[in-house]
């Protein structure tokens, strides 16, 4: 019988590679190296995956990433890109009065071409005031909330609603009357992502996307709220690059601001991460790179492995309460979404403004 060996991934070799390209050789044998890019592709999208990796590829002559992977995810990039440009285009041509946000925003602020980040909704956010007149603007041209499956207790955000969907399917709208749900818009209020906000031509209309402090914050706060899981890969990957951008966040004004938010210990977690997969410091302060203490070091250093090791499996609900207590949340704010949850357990939030159109047919 043959002897079989399984080739695992190499994903702290991986990192190295996107973040270290000229200091990183090329492994004797790289079918560990090629395991792992196709894992990270996975989880960011083959196209986001052969840009961050090209450096280190054109370098070494080495091809990572499959080309039939690539050109499917390109023109899957590019059908998102072109729904969501429109739809941003139409919406400030009629008037409204909005910041994008998130991956679309960081799509056009931090990639040299949009199309390597454009997976996802388009995130929106408006003031309650004009939130109704958003939604039946965008109902007379089809847009319906569509219903998804949550945990037992429901949606505990009161930031955002259900996905906004086109009739046909092709524009998601993740409509936000907060930048982010409790503790972060405490600090990152609606007013002051607005007021902050920078100016960029997209598909000829003059769009308002948030600033780099609150990019970076966002990127954070939204970190946490997946736990620091895999879906928080990509604002981890958003943060390398708005930190090594022509335009970096000043780190002490988002200490400040986290802090203000009660969401610092997450922020020192964060950057934490960062730097355990690479990213020089340069500009961090000391409040964002204090040591963790005892369990939550214990935790982070589990978290940071799931990440060196390309997810290998997510931990179960106990696990990541436990890890929401440890590294996402001050015990206030833990305690806080625990009540949420139980209060959802008993009434659900409804999770679309009262009397919008609601796809239920939608599976």
């Amino acid at each position: 019988m043959a002897d079989f060996t399984p080739v695992l991934p190499d994903g702290a070799l991986l990192w190295r590679c996107i973040l270290d390209p000229e200091a990183t050789p090329p492994p004797a044998d790289t079918a560990a190296l090629s395991r792992a890019a196709d894992l990270f592709a996975q989880c960011v999208s083959p196209v986001l995956a052969e840009f961050l990796l090209d450096p280190w590829c054109r370098r070494t002559g080495i091809g990572l990433i499959a080309p039939e992977a690539l050109a499917q995810s390109r023109l899957v990039a590019r059908f998102n890109l072109a729904q969501q440009q429109r739809c941003a285009a139409d919406l400030v041509g009629a008037g409204f009065d909005l910041v994008f946000m998130k991956g679309f925003a960081n799509a056009h602020l931090f990639y040299p071409d949009p199309v390597l980040r454009m997976q996802g909704d388009l995130d929106i956010l408006v003031r309650e005031s004009e939130l109704p007149g958003l939604v039946e603007y965008l109902s007379a041209k089809g847009f319906a909330f569509r219903p998804m499956p949550v945990k037992p207790w429901g949606m505990i955000s009161n930031a955002s609603y259900f996905p906004f969907v086109s009739a046909d399917g092709g524009c998601d709208i993740d409509l936000h009357i907060l930048p982010d749900c409790f503790p972060a818009h405490r600090s990152l209020t609606t007013n002051r992502l607005f007021d902050a906000a920078v100016s960029v031509d997209i598909a000829g209309a003059t769009c308002s996307l948030p600033g780099p402090d609150h990019a970076f914050l966002l990127c954070i706060s939204n970190a946490a709220k997946d736990k620091f899981g895999a879906k928080a890969l990509r604002k981890v990957i958003d943060a390398i690059l708005m930190v090594r951008g022509e335009a970096p966040p000043d780190m002490a004004r988002v200490a400040a601001l986290a802090r203000e938010g009660g969401f610092l210990g997450p922020a020192v977690v964060f950057c934490h991460l960062l730097i355990g997969l690479g990213l020089a410091p340069n500009g961090f302060p000391p409040e964002l790179r204090r040591s963790l203490p005892g369990f939550r070091a214990r935790e982070f250093d589990r978290m940071a492995a799931d990440f060196k090791s390309l997810f290998p499996g997510e931990p179960g609900l106990g696990g990541m309460l436990w890890r929401e207590w440890a590294l996402c949340a001050h015990p206030a704010v833990a305690l806080h979404n625990l009540g949420l949850r139980f209060r959802g357990l008993v009434r659900k939030r409804a999770g679309f403004p009262a009397g919008a159109p609601v796809d239920r047919n939608f599976h």
